[in-house]
């Protein structure tokens, strides 16, 4: 039996260990599935937050290039993680590193979509109600005061990273297959960008539909780790 790494990138202010490790199970052991904590968050609390998407990027490319060099690995990214992902394709291209075998994506447009936001300048009450309205933020964060002073600047540095990011042409197009989840209320993702994602590969492109908002991944995952096992062991044949 041969098994393949998933890298699995998460949203903005969310702990990549607390997202993705009940995905183990359903995505079963062929599937080596690898959270990618960003600095500063989850099992990483205790070191500096990146001042820009570049320092994220070549902090994860470093845990991804020694199983890039020597076995078969996908990668995942959810909303922020889209950004991330996107530009560690492209690093890992510019270094010669052989290029995943799948890459699935979810709660974001391709990235010469611009976000023209800057949620991360707002004042607090301010910034917390748009928050609040995209949704997936438990409901404790916005009435505890302790975990508002806890979480609060996490996860505004990371809005602070994606809406800074400026993407730079020509986009760059990926020799991975690709897979984008597309949920129908997702108010940061238009069914017609989401088919964009097409335009970012060489290999197929495969869009599959939902129902719910932007984080309809807590709701789906079983389903959507059924998806990628499919890609990953029934179709790559790896068992």
């Amino acid at each position: 039996m041969t098994a393949i790494t998933l890298f699995a990138v998460p949203y903005a202010g969310g702990s990549a260990d607390a997202i993705y490790t009940k995905w183990k199970k359903e995505l079963g052991e062929e599937i080596q599935l690898i959270p990618l904590e960003y600095a500063g968050h989850g099992v990483r609390m205790s070191e500096k937050r990146h001042d820009r998407i570049e320092e994220t990027v070549a902090d994860m490319l470093l845990q991804i290039s020694p199983v890039a060099r020597e076995e078969p690995y996908a990668i995942y990214g959810h909303s922020m993680g889209c950004v991330v992902v996107y530009e560690l394709l492209k690093a890992i291209a510019e270094l010669g590193l052989p290029a995943p075998k799948e890459v699935f994506l979810s709660g974001r447009n391709p990235p010469h979509r611009e976000y023209k936001t800057s949620l991360h300048t707002l004042p607090e009450d301010e910034f917390l109600d748009e928050i609040k309205q995209i949704g997936g933020t438990p409901q404790d964060f916005f009435e505890i005061k302790e975990l508002r002073n806890m979480f609060l600047p996490i996860l505004r540095n990371d809005y602070k990273l994606v809406e800074e990011y400026k993407f730079q042409s020509p986009q760059h197009l990926t020799h991975a297959n690709l897979s984008f989840f597309y949920s129908d209320k997702d108010s940061m993702v238009e069914l017609s960008s989401a088919y964009e994602w097409q335009d970012y590969t060489y290999g197929h492109f495969t869009l599959h539909r939902y129902r719910g908002g932007h984080f309809f991944i807590h709701d789906f995952y079983s389903d959507m780790c059924q998806k990628i096992r499919n890609k990953l062991v029934v179709e790559c044949q790896l068992v």
